[in-house]
């Protein structure tokens, strides 16, 4: 969800219809009908608002490639435009919201690249000159990124790995932390799978704080 100045909640019905209403339930309108073949399909990632009363997003799949789109749209609904679709050189399934910084929007995809395994990408505010940040690498408990990405305000932007144990220790990388130009990739928060859970989801960067959940392992099993 993403919910604006101006009180209005910005959600996806039935994950192809972009949709808003008030945060008391009320006005609900329906922005856009996507086309999967040519605006993308499945928008579980969400979206931002950028100045302007402009909203950006992702769609994870669908478009001329089959691997998701970044598209933008005013906030009443008008100005629907498809910017990029994601292709296997450059990056496929987009993942993580859009984030906001220094009049550029910045995201990550969960596949694709010169590995294979996704790339840290950015785009300027007017939705043109997409280009790859870094391409993600494998190595012993990292990866392929999964879910969101936040920015610090001294910009640095971090993400999180699902899960990788490529020995028997289960001692996997957590999170990493990367420049808003692509350099300085660091790997941190190395933790015990079985104690910790496996399979990161999204993250919430609070201040100097980290917030981050799994969805399986851990003591009960249960994340």
């Amino acid at each position: 969800l993403w919910i604006d100045a101006d009180d209005s909640i910005y959600c996806f019905v039935f994950g192809e219809r972009l949709a808003r209403y008030k945060t008391d339930g009320s006005q609900f309108q329906e922005l856009h009908q996507f086309v999967p073949g040519t605006d993308g399909s499945n928008g579980i990632v969400g979206v931002t608002e950028i100045p302007g009363n402009k909203i950006f997003g992702v769609m994870k799949f669908g478009g001329v490639n089959n691997g998701g789109t970044l598209y933008s749209i005013n906030s009443n609904g008008t100005g629907f435009a498809v910017h990029h679709h994601f292709e296997n050189a450059t990056g496929l399934e987009p993942e993580s919201m859009l984030v906001y910084y220094d009049g550029k929007l910045f995201g990550t995809t969960t596949s694709g690249g010169a590995n294979g395994l996704g790339v840290l990408y950015a785009i300027d505010a007017d939705g043109t000159n997409y280009r790859v940040l870094m391409h993600f690498e494998t190595s012993f408990a990292t990866g392929n990124p999964s879910g969101n990405i936040q920015i610090s305000a001294d910009g640095r932007i971090f993400g999180c790995y699902p899960q990788h144990h490529l020995d028997n220790s289960f001692i996997a990388n957590r999170l990493w932390k990367v420049d808003t130009s692509g350099a300085n990739l660091e790997n941190f928060f190395s933790v015990d799978q079985r104690q910790n859970g496996q399979y990161n989801l999204d993250i919430l960067l609070s201040n100097d704080t980290i917030f981050l959940a799994t969805q399986e392992m851990g003591r009960h099993e249960g994340g």
